[in-house]
């Protein structure tokens, strides 16, 4: 089996600080970036799926108000498809890419690798 790219919760300071100024905030918990940039093949240790959970309801909810206030005279329809073209993983996974975010990604998986080469 093969070992995550880091054994530990807690990312060198120097990595938090560069995430931390792609992302344009600071957090005060770092636990929590590192929770949130940790995927689910680390068994180890706690993953971002708890965040995920809450995030993509905020996320649909952040990019519909949107939609809704700059589109309106689209009706519902045309609204939900906007809304899951830019919500949707391929787009999500592009954007990551583009910003460097996958670099933080905390993961056990080739495949992952695999996929983000493919954006990349």
């Amino acid at each position: 089996m093969m070992k995550p790219k880091r054994e530990t919760m807690v990312a060198p300071p120097a990595e938090m600080a560069d995430l931390e100024e792609i992302l344009g905030y600071k957090l005060k918990n770092k636990v929590l970036l590192v929770e949130a940039m940790t995927h689910s093949s680390c068994a180890e240790s706690a993953s971002y799926q708890r965040f995920e959970f809450i995030g993509d309801s905020a996320l649909g909810f952040a990019i519909s108000k949107y939609l809704y206030i700059k589109n309106p005279k689209l009706g519902p329809g045309p609204l939900t498809i906007l809304r899951a073209a830019i919500v949707s993983t391929e787009n999500l996974a592009c954007l990551a890419v583009h910003h460097g975010l996958y670099k933080f990604l905390i993961h056990n998986c080739s495949e992952m690798d695999k996929n983000v080469r493919l954006y990349s």
